[in-house]
């Protein structure tokens, strides 16, 4: 994906802003004061998300990552064939069997959650999102995914 700014964007933006996996507002924001595109300011931000959000209403802008809000709604399908159809691909082996170490990933903003997820999907990898503040119920989940393993466990952690 690549986000694209030109003069006629309110911003004062004029350049184009790659980004591999589809940004949250604020990473976005910081990827563009990174560039040098847009000052960093409490205004200027505001505005930023007045004028991206006006443009995905208006279908000019790609959604942004939301991971606070979610319609959960379970995955129908038509009929018992194109269950059976599908399944092949929800199947996975446990890729880290037989590896000495039990690798998990740990983040600290739920935004990264959706790029390691989708990155390390493929191997079987467990992420999980940590943020700042501490909650038992999820320490007694993490304890008992850990109780599975025969094998040593290894956090990598990626905070930003």
């Amino acid at each position: 994906m690549a986000v694209v700014a030109g003069a006629g964007d309110g911003l004062g933006l004029d350049g184009v802003v790659p980004l591999r996996a589809g940004p949250d507002r604020q990473r976005l924001h910081g990827r563009l004061v990174a560039a040098g595109l847009l000052p960093n300011t409490p205004p200027v931000y505001r505005r930023f998300s007045a004028r991206t959000a006006s443009a995905r209403r208006e279908g000019g802008f790609p959604d942004l990552i939301d991971t606070l809000r979610e319609v959960h709604v379970p995955p129908p399908w038509p009929d018992a064939g194109a269950f059976v159809r599908e399944m092949p691909q929800y199947f996975r082996l446990d890729r880290t069997r037989g590896q000495p170490y039990a690798l998990y990933v740990a983040a600290e903003k739920d935004t990264l959650r959706q790029l390691l997820t989708g990155w390390l999907a493929e191997y079987g990898l467990p992420v999980s999102v940590v943020p700042g503040f501490g909650s038992q119920s999820y320490a007694d989940l993490v304890r008992r995914c850990l109780a599975h393993e025969d094998r040593e466990a290894v956090l990598w952690q990626r905070t930003i």
